[in-house]
């Protein structure tokens, strides 16, 4: 398996993964953004003394680039050094195996592709997680894990910050 390479901040350059064709792809200093999604990439990391540091690495698998930016954002203030962004199951999952992961912030649906693959290898894996949604909790992958707290969309960080008290984060 091939994994992207990064190009500068700024920008444009062309990568190759195994599972998919060549993709124009931009990268900003807090991730890249391929097809309008976050994708399979190591996110900012917060310089030593810019938030601490102490927590991480998280990762985050949502298909809202703003909301993912706005999550990674609230969790580098709360002293996460490193965030990884996944805007699919599949980036999520490579993530998995080629990162040490700490935690998880993991939105119920991707673009109608559900992300109750990555909570089965969370679960199996030992990893605090929870779940965010803009969906009620009649959503089937919320009810096959009734013991993962849900962040509702919209948020703030401080409900963000106490979810995470929640899984011992």
């Amino acid at each position: 398996m091939k994994f992207p390479a990064l190009c500068e901040s700024g920008q444009t350059c062309r990568t190759h993964h195994a599972k998919t064709a060549h993709t124009d792809v931009r990268e900003s200093s807090r991730g890249r953004f391929i097809k309008d999604r976050v994708e399979f990439v190591p996110s900012h990391q917060v310089a030593p003394g810019e938030g601490g540091g102490e927590l991480g690495p998280a990762l985050i698998v949502e298909d809202n680039v703003i909301i993912a930016l706005e999550i990674e954002a609230f969790l580098q203030d709360h002293g996460v050094a490193t965030c990884y962004l996944a805007g699919t199951v599949e980036n999520a999952l490579l993530l998995l195996e080629a990162r040490e992961i700490a935690f998880a912030v993991v939105d119920v649906d991707l673009g109608g592709e559900s992300s109750e693959e990555v909570a089965l290898v969370l679960t199996e894996r030992g990893l605090p997680f929870l779940f965010a949604t803009g969906y009620g909790d009649t959503v089937p992958v919320l009810q096959r894990f009734p013991a993962v707290p849900v962040l509702r969309k919209p948020f703030t960080a401080a409900t963000l910050y106490k979810m995470l008290e929640q899984v011992g984060i």
